[in-house]
């Protein structure tokens, strides 16, 4: 089981782990369970490459940041009310003191590289690998186990 980045899903699965607990997975899990099954499936090699890319690129933008970049891709993910308003200085997303806030560019640099997950996500809302066999509540049977 692998714990941490979604960008070593692949080469973590490619050497016999059966999963991952990542951060990633708590803004676009549908888009991190479509890389699992893709890897499971086999012989889909140039779409797991892609993906992985996207993936990559949206975790680099998360966690690229640090913590200020996290809290601000969750709440823009979430859609919670604050971060709707990029020029807002004073958010309930700011991480506390006395590490520091994103300013604009900061928010701006973090959205071009998460929110490209965000159609993916949506077009996976209602696909057959995200509701089909092996899950129960949202989460994905393995071995027979929640």
């Amino acid at each position: 089981m692998l714990a941490g980045s979604t960008e070593w899903l692949v080469p973590a699965m490619s050497s016999g782990a059966i999963g991952a607990i990542t951060g990633l997975a708590n803004a676009y899990p549908r888009c991190c369970l479509r890389l699992f099954n893709l890897l499971e499936e086999g012989n889909k090699i140039e779409e797991v490459t892609k993906l992985q890319a996207r993936i990559s690129n949206a975790e680099y933008g998360m966690g690229g940041r640090g913590l200020a970049g996290v809290k601000w891709t969750v709440g823009v993910v979430r859609r919670y009310e604050k971060a709707q308003k990029m020029d807002n200085e004073i958010s309930l997303l700011a991480p506390r003191r006395p590490l520091r806030q994103l300013r604009l560019e900061g928010k701006q640099w973090v959205n071009e590289r998460v929110l490209e997950l965000h159609g993916l996500e949506a077009e996976l809302k209602n696909a057959e690998s995200w509701s089909g066999k092996g899950e129960t509540n949202g989460t994905r049977e393995v071995n027979g186990g929640p």
